[in-house]
């Protein structure tokens, strides 16, 4: 079997994915007894060095988009970072690299 494209070894554990764009990709382990199951990842491809800022999330602990905060590709620190509401009013800031706001 031909491993799929971008994926250098689809049967190791440590596998190496080299992709141009998303992907998503359906798994299947199996256990030395011959038990398996399936399980989908999606893997989102950013270009980088750049830093992507949501233009909204959703604090409401449904584990999605519930912190607001830069996302950084290729880069190693963040001086200041800073919300505002659409009204202009500064709701966030920090300056601390990779900490966000939570709504609260």
């Amino acid at each position: 079997m031909d491993a799929p494209a971008g994926l250098n070894n689809p049967f190791i554990a440590a596998l190496i994915a080299t992709l141009s764009h998303d992907e998503t990709f359906t798994l299947m382990v199996m256990d030395v007894i011959g038990c398996f199951a399936f399980d989908t990842v999606r893997l989102r491809v950013f270009n980088g060095p750049t830093i992507y800022v949501p233009t909204a999330f959703t604090p409401n602990t449904d584990g999605l988009n519930d912190i607001f905060r830069p996302i950084t590709i290729g880069i190693s620190g963040l001086k200041y970072f800073c919300g505002f509401s659409r009204y202009g009013e500064l709701m966030y800031e920090t300056h601390e690299f990779k900490k966000g706001w939570d709504g609260s």
